[in-house]
């Protein structure tokens, strides 16, 4: 434990940037930063520190190496508002023996919010602007479970409102290869093809090749096709890679000895030129060897009218669940009174009617991004491409912020 005060030196590594901390699960928060050396020093590690909002003195530090650009603390308490801050630092060893550390300067403090208990972690909740809803704390960290409970909500309706497009979901993809190279030598015995034991070969299968079927003896087994694959392209819209295993084995995101990601795009890198591996097992959960996965961020991060809309909403839902008066006065009534509370209004007969309930910046970001009112995003089906299997992401991914 150590206090914000700590002492400073200029001369060491170039400041972090960029920093932010987001909740990716009720007990943790995953912090990530930019670092550039430039004309400064190199970076040996990275000092995190969290502490409780509003200048509390004892704050939580951790060392992470200097390669990594991301951290999840763990173990906090559950929709808690915590500061962070991050700081680049080189070690250099004298002739004697003694360490002397140059750090930077602190990052100024950003804030990060652990999920509440009972949250989805795989769907976040948006980013709000609630300036102008009246009553509403601006300090993330005195919001009560109320107010929690009213931007989840108005998360959920418009991510269900634009079919899924927007609002992204972190989701893990386990891809099929699209050839079978790897075939049975003609003459082999019928009872030598499945070895399902050494995994070499199993029965005849059915593999498209450029639109025509041919019947192979595949050399891999599971329900899955075999054959290299170096690229990836994920299915639907990606607003960042979160995690890649092979054999059971988180890969690194690292250009030169292990992936990286453009757009829908992941690319495997090898010093030895190595893909990823010819057969997935499907069969097999991907924490066993002979099988891999990517863990994503499935959907599209919401525009700044997705976030005036969001947060239009959710002032509406806590507004009504407190019974305040001032709420707007919803489309659709047809009868109303002032003292003698007489109220009343049709039904919703359809999405637009439905729509037409909402506040108007709500109508306007659907109506600009889902304008035929689809439930889920179009999808390409082809017989000629292997469409993955999906799961949820595991507990505790570490997800970089969309």
């Amino acid at each position: 434990m150590s206090s914000p005060g700590d002492e400073q030196h200029a001369s060491g590594p170039n400041q972090p940037r960029d920093v932010r901390a987001v909740g990716t699960a009720v007990d943790r928060l995953t912090v990530s930063w930019v670092w550039e050396q430039g004309t400064g020093l190199p970076v040996d590690r990275f000092e995190v520190e969290l502490g409780p909002p509003r200048g509390a003195v004892e704050w939580q530090r951790d060392d992470v190496p200097g390669s990594a650009r991301q951290y999840t603390a763990a173990n906090l308490v559950p929709s808690t508002t915590y500061e962070v801050r991050v700081r680049s630092v080189r070690d250099v060893t004298g002739p004697d023996g003694s360490v002397t550390s140059y750090a930077s300067p602190w990052t100024d403090p950003v804030t990060g919010q652990t999920l509440r208990e009972g949250a989805g972690a795989g769907c976040p909740v948006w980013p709000v602007d609630m300036t102008c809803c009246k009553d509403w704390p601006t300090d993330p960290g005195q919001w009560t479970d109320r107010h929690r409970d009213a931007v989840e909500r108005a998360t959920e309706i418009l991510r269900v409102l634009t079919g899924g497009k927007y609002g992204p979901c972190a989701v893990k993809v386990r891809p099929c290869s699209p050839d079978c190279p790897q075939q049975v030598p003609l003459g082999t015995p019928w009872w030598q093809w499945d070895t399902l034991s050494t995994g070499e070969a199993t029965w005849i299968t059915p593999v498209l090749e450029g639109g025509r079927w041919f019947n192979r003896m595949c050399g891999c087994t599971g329900p899955c096709g075999c054959g290299p694959m170096c690229r990836y392209t994920l299915p639907w819209e990606s607003a960042g890679v979160c995690q890649v295993k092979i054999d059971g084995q988180v890969i690194p995101k690292d250009p030169a000895n292990g992936w990286s990601e453009n757009g829908t795009r992941v690319y495997l890198h090898r010093p030895d030129g190595g893909c990823f591996p010819d057969c997935n097992r499907l069969d097999l959960p991907d924490t066993e060897p002979g099988t891999w996965s990517i863990t994503y961020w499935r959907g599209r991060p919401p525009t700044a009218l997705g976030i005036a809309a969001v947060s239009k909403l959710a002032c509406e839902i806590y507004r009504d669940d407190c019974g305040d008066s001032s709420c707007r006065t919803p489309k659709g009534v047809k009868l109303m009174s002032a003292d003698g509370y007489t109220f009343e209004s049709e039904p919703p007969k359809n999405l637009a009617d439905r729509l037409s309930r909402y506040p108007a910046d709500v109508q306007d970001f659907v109506a600009l991004y889902n304008p035929s009112g689809l439930t889920q995003a179009p999808l390409v089906v082809s017989p000629d491409v292997e469409w993955p299997e999906f799961e949820p992401a595991d507990p505790g991914t570490v997800c970089p912020p969309w």
